[in-house]
């Protein structure tokens, strides 16, 4: 196609326009086919992806005070809803840094870490709330602990029995808090616990704190009001008691009878009776008016409590093994504790049998009763040799004593003593040879044959008869040498 170009002076050909290509026409049926047959779903997604590219995340804006303010939508709003605004923690000094934060909030979008900053600062208050309150649980020392333990005087909600109170008192006091009482628990590791163990003076010591030490951290491990995990008392064997020869001491029936006799007269029938039925002292103590029986062919004492300490007062709790038990009693000490209640115990069946001295009606102590016995000891000239214990206990000892060598069985020892373990009663059975032949000449009278025991008075009997005739012999021969004179 050619033209021409004419203007006010002349006039010149134009060169020919190049052809332009023609465009096609659009399949329309094919275009058709194809929008018709994509899913609505998948079109509406791929639009909305579409949207998002052609969409910044969020914007940034400069502020009157020329620095740079970040922000963006919140995700979790549905389209075609648009979620509020949500400001970066702070403005920033360049755009570029602004714009580096909303793409790595973009970024924690896209991979699902995103969290609200609500929600990232109620967690990271938690966060310090639980740091800070670890660091004040962290912060308990031993002696702090300690206090607050001894101060309650439970395990598991039942109270300490009143001398398993004093005795934890003590080694705590004496032993511990000097060692360990600055310490923090959570400081507290089997090395630091093992080296104070084996500092302790002697292994009755060791024994008895070792125990007191771990009740003590055990209680802690459970209780939230530390942050100690794990006890750290690992000594092995480091609360067994290592029998050691010797330790006890041993009444004769002499100093039983002679303490019954100097210790004043409302402890008379105490002594009586722990001698006899070898009860904890803490159980004698325990017992009422209605626990005791005394019948025309036996009595008997019925085991069922022991005193406890509930703050500052004296009640009725559980039995060493948490049983009860009956106790026979000789017909002795049935008179003794006959007399006993009729002068000092109260008429109702819930009286105590051995009452306070200065209230009728409340249980006596145990620390009143071994004053009374530590001057009856003195007044009747009972000494304890040096590295024995005495005290009420010894009766306990001299009853199951008497008792195995009386010939009880291990399983009878543990019923009348209150013991579950068989070792704790073997260790009162007699196993002496006398007690092996007396043994033997039972089951030898069993069978009709002859006996040791009936050949040792037959000896006995023919040296007693030698014995008169010689002296009989003497005589003559006296008075003959009398007479011839």
């Amino acid at each position: 196609m050619t033209g021409v170009f004419r203007c006010r002076t002349n006039s010149f050909p134009l060169p020919p326009h190049p052809a332009r290509p023609r465009r096609n026409p659009p399949n329309l049926l094919l275009l058709f086919h194809v929008r018709s047959t994509t899913p609505h779903v998948s079109r509406a997604r791929e639009e909305d992806e579409a949207m998002a590219r052609r969409q910044p995340f969020g914007n940034v804006s400069r502020l009157p005070s020329r620095r740079w303010r970040a922000r963006y939508r919140d995700p979790r709003a549905k389209p075609p809803r648009r979620g509020p605004w949500i400001n970066a923690p702070t403005t920033y000094t360049t755009k570029a840094a602004a714009e580096a934060w909303l793409a790595r909030v973009r970024s924690d979008v896209e991979r699902g870490t995103w969290k609200h900053p609500d929600d990232a600062r109620a967690e990271q208050e938690a966060r310090e709330r639980k740091e800070a309150q670890h660091r004040t649980l962290s912060a308990v020392t031993v002696q702090a602990w300690a206090e607050g333990w001894l101060g309650r005087a439970r395990t598991r909600g039942r109270p300490w029995a009143a001398g398993t109170l004093r005795k934890r008192r003590s080694n705590v006091k004496a032993h511990i808090l000097p060692l360990l009482g600055s310490r923090r628990l959570v400081d507290l590791s089997p090395e630091v616990v093992e080296s104070w163990y084996w500092n302790l003076p002697s292994d009755g010591v060791r024994v008895s704190c070792y125990q007191t030490l771990r009740a003590m951290l055990s209680a802690a491990v459970d209780s939230p009001g530390t942050a100690l995990t794990a006890n750290p008392c690992q000594v092995a064997g480091g609360g067994r008691a290592r029998p050691v020869r010797g330790e006890r001491f041993l009444l004769r029936r002499e100093q039983v009878d002679a303490l019954a006799a100097a210790i004043r007269p409302e402890a008379r029938a105490l002594v009586i009776l722990l001698a006899d039925a070898g009860l904890r002292i803490n159980e004698a103590l325990a017992l009422r008016r209605e626990d005791v029986t005394i019948g025309d062919g036996t009595a008997f004492v019925t085991v069922a409590h022991s005193l406890v300490r509930d703050g500052r007062r004296l009640t009725l709790g559980p039995t060493k093994t948490r049983r009860a038990r009956r106790v026979q009693v000789t017909a002795a000490t049935a008179d003794a504790l006959a007399a006993h209640m009729a002068e000092y115990t109260g008429a109702g069946d819930d009286a105590p049998v051995f009452p306070s001295p200065t209230d009728g009606l409340a249980f006596a102590r145990e620390t009143t009763l071994s004053r009374w016995l530590r001057q009856a000891m003195a007044d009747a000239g009972v000494v304890v040799p040096a590295g024995r214990y005495g005290g009420f206990h010894a009766f306990r000892h001299y009853s199951a004593t008497m008792f195995g060598r009386a010939g009880a069985s291990t399983a009878v020892l543990q019923r009348r003593y209150g013991w579950v373990k068989a070792e704790q009663a073997i260790h009162y059975q007699r196993v002496d040879d006398d007690y092996e032949r007396d043994i033997v000449d039972r089951m030898a009278a069993d069978a009709g044959a002859p006996t040791w025991s009936g050949r040792v008075e037959e000896k006995r009997a023919v040296d007693a008869a030698g014995v008169a005739d010689m002296a009989r012999a003497r005589k003559t021969k006296d008075s003959r040498s009398r007479r011839s004179a």
